[in-house]
């Protein structure tokens, strides 16, 4: 929400970063793109009753009263701050309880302003761990259980000690998946590798069980176990006592062979150690696809280890417009591979859903999974269709993702592109600057201007597109470009004043209306203090 940084500032921002959506850049898009899945929930039927309200007038006698409290700075209008309100309040709720020495509070910082510049709030909601009233970054996630987890972490040690037969089993049952390790003793030699692995990783329980519970368990001093209520209930770890290598196990071995892509979930699913996820959009409702979801299950059980497998209902629209799913192509399959650095995610598109839906779906995934390791898949790019007119009535051409390199690496054309997407207010207040601009450009052969929507196709690698609108020049005289950053003004004599100066062929533009002219520059100079 990036209303209170406009406000503080005082500036208008010239473009809003939406790798999230785009790219998956990195667990942190991800989990952004997980919370546009999660559906709002009525605010009158939350339950905030175990959830400290703080005003300026006791904001500092309530910090003072609780020696650990976690504080969600927050805006009534902000939509993420509505979604993680049900997720907070249960956590509030069971913190009670299972640690009530902790508190949960939160703030309207749009009623108090002077408290959230205090403590540098620069976006909504921003949570913060206050010890005896010194605040620290809150590290955890946004849902009920990463919350809980994460206090209890705060409150005591990252291992706890189970020294008896019921704690470890009462321990074993508290959340869906622990990790216990067996030492002979809490504070062993041995026991160092493991206990910073617990120190870090926030969103796991972790215990250390001592020597009179080892016989009762059916382990051994050195035995690290993942319990889980899924699959097959547990896994032990088998490798070196080195810190990395435990954490990467944990990484592995929470998932289930096939989880369910949910706002809760996604941290997990795209935080794993495992870079590569092989994503099934089905709709379980649908009894077609029940034989092809079966099949996906079992060769995810084949594959566990090497690649993370993951469940998409049909009402997840989000994650399917990213991919360009339609409800008629359900079910459908990808293979999605990381980013390495600043690259772009690669995808890969699975068989034709005949194949899996009236054929051998076994077959089929189990083919399509081998071609990809053994690296004979080629990487898909979404496109929407060639448009009937791709140049309309201003002279701009319509860019897709299937005619992009055909047009734009002419090597007789300078190209410039406009990256956009349709639901961007600073696009909307460009485009009748831009199509002003095409149609100044119209009878000029040599250039071509030209806009591309960037969700609904994959810009090329290079064009580094990490918002919108995003604007790159592509220079005449080789049929293999690399953009140029746009940088003038975003008026009409700006963008002029930036072609005249890089393009590689000469051109001459038809002289007109010199009042028209005026009225065209003063339109501009509204625009550009708009924008």
């Amino acid at each position: 929400c990036l209303k209170l940084l406009r406000k503080r500032s005082g500036k208008r921002t010239r473009g809003f970063d939406v790798a999230t959506i785009m790219q998956f850049k990195s667990v942190v898009c991800l989990l952004l793109l997980s919370v546009l899945a999660l559906g709002v929930v009525a605010q009158d039927d939350i339950d905030e009753s175990d959830v400290i309200v703080l005003t300026s007038k006791n904001f500092d006698e309530e910090i003072a009263k609780h020696s650990k409290i976690l504080v969600e700075f927050y805006a009534p209008w902000c939509g993420h701050c509505k979604q993680l309100a049900p997720h907070y309040a249960k956590a509030a709720t069971k913190l009670k309880k299972l640690e009530p020495e902790a508190a949960l509070a939160k703030i309207d910082c749009d009623a108090e302003k002077d408290i959230g510049e205090k403590f540098g709030v620069k976006g909504f909601p921003t949570l913060k761990w206050f010890v005896n009233g010194d605040a620290q970054e809150y590290g955890g996630g946004r849902d009920e259980a990463t919350i809980v987890s994460w206090v209890k972490k705060k409150m005591g040690p990252a291992a706890k000690t189970m020294a008896s037969v019921k704690e470890l089993d009462d321990f074993k049952e508290q959340d869906d998946v622990v990790v216990v390790g067996f030492f002979d003793a809490e504070d062993h030699a041995d026991a160092a590798a493991y206990k910073k692995v617990a120190d870090a990783i926030d969103d796991v329980s972790f215990a250390i069980a001592t020597k009179d519970t080892h016989a009762h368990a059916g382990h051994k001093h050195k035995d690290i176990v993942l319990f889980k209520k899924f699959d097959e209930g547990k896994a032990v770890y088998e490798g070196e006592m080195d810190n990395e290598k435990i954490k990467d196990w944990i990484g592995v071995n929470q998932l289930a062979y096939v989880t369910e892509f949910t706002p809760e979930s996604s941290g997990k699913i795209f935080g794993s150690p495992i870079k590569t996820q092989a994503l099934f959009f089905s709709d379980p409702e649908e009894e077609e696809h029940t034989s092809a979801r079966k099949a996906f299950e079992a060769k995810a059980k084949d594959y566990y280890g090497k690649v993370v497998a993951v469940s998409v209902a049909a009402d997840k629209s989000q994650v399917l417009d990213f991919f360009g799913v339609r409800q008629k192509d359900l079910p459908a399959l990808f293979v999605v591979k990381a980013p390495e650095g600043q690259g772009q995610m690669q995808k890969y598109k699975g068989p034709a859903k005949a194949e899996i839906t009236t054929g051998d779906a076994h077959a089929a995934i189990g083919k399509f999974l081998d071609d990809y390791f053994e690296g004979k898949v080629a990487v898909h790019k979404k496109s929407e269709d060639v448009p009937e007119e791709p140049v309309d009535k201003n002279g701009v051409t319509t860019l897709v993702g299937s005619t992009f390199e055909a047009i734009v690496n002419d090597a007789g054309k300078d190209v410039l592109v406009e990256f956009y997407a349709p639901w961007c207010g600073h696009c909307k207040q460009l485009a009748p600057i831009y199509d002003k601009l095409g149609k100044e450009f119209r009878e000029v052969e040599s250039v071509v201007i030209a806009k591309m929507d960037a969700t609904a196709n994959d810009p090329p690698e290079n064009a580094g597109v990490r918002g919108f609108p995003t604007l790159k020049f592509y220079k005449s005289g080789t049929a293999n470009k690399e953009p140029i950053d746009f940088d003038g003004e975003r008026t009409v004599k700006g963008f002029k004043k930036f072609l005249k100066k890089n393009v590689g062929t000469p051109y001459e533009l038809k002289k007109g209306d010199k009042k028209k002219k005026k009225a065209e520059a003063a339109a501009d100079e509204e625009k550009k203090d708009e924008l």
